[in-house]
């Protein structure tokens, strides 16, 4: 009959429509459940990102340090060695001038002491002189000329064997031979530490005074 048909076809088709449905429905959960996990995986990758970007923000801000420590670091090494340098400089200079002032004094002290030579010479050449100028004013009588000479004599005994012209004063202990303070200075200063007379060496403390 037409109404069995119409009814068997109705029941098929709401049969084929509850399948169609309840495949839908699978697919659709499949579909949730892939979005989902893509959603996760996403949002995975979004946090790892994020963590990558942190990171590479710190490493970012240590290479800036680093690079900062660096030059600085690298501006302190030039420094020394350029103050090294400066130093080194400074220092040859100043050995230099040791080296200068040292000849100075050299020259200088020999110089003093060609000065001293000199002026002793020179006293004794005016001392010469002034006993020649002596002898020719005076009276040419044998008596007066004998006590002049006698004179003479013991002045010659009392002067100084080194320099005759200055009186002596002072003793050498290991010779006993004397001499005027000044010939006796003269020696300990230029390190000629021997007796003008005979020789035998001396120290200062070898040296004393003495009073007629």
């Amino acid at each position: 009959t037409n109404d069995s048909k119409q009814k068997l076809k109705h029941s098929q088709a709401f049969t084929a429509l509850n399948k169609s449905k309840d495949v839908f429905k699978l697919l659709s959960n499949q579909l949730q459940r892939q979005n989902e996990m893509q959603l996760e995986v996403i949002r995975q990758f979004n946090e790892h990102e994020k963590n990558m970007n942190a990171q590479l923000s710190n490493y970012d801000r240590e290479m800036i340090s680093v690079s900062s420590s660096f030059e600085l670091h690298q501006q302190q090494v030039s420094d020394v060695w350029a103050n090294q340098g400066e130093l080194e400089e400074r220092l040859g200079n100043l050995s230099s001038k040791l080296v200068e002032m040292r000849d100075l004094i050299k020259d200088r002290s020999k110089a003093l002491e060609e000065t001293r030579y000199l002026r002793s010479r020179i006293e004794e050449e005016s001392e010469l002189l002034k006993r020649r100028l002596d002898a020719m004013a005076r009276v040419e009588n044998p008596t007066e000329m004998k006590l002049a000479k006698e004179r003479e004599e013991y002045k010659t005994l009392l002067k100084c064997s080194s320099c005759h012209l200055r009186f002596k004063s002072h003793v050498l202990l290991r010779c006993m031979h004397t001499f005027c303070k000044e010939c006796l200075d003269i020696r300990i200063e230029t390190r000629q530490r021997k007796c003008p007379n005979c020789g035998e060496s001396f120290g200062s403390n070898d040296v004393k005074q003495f009073f007629f």
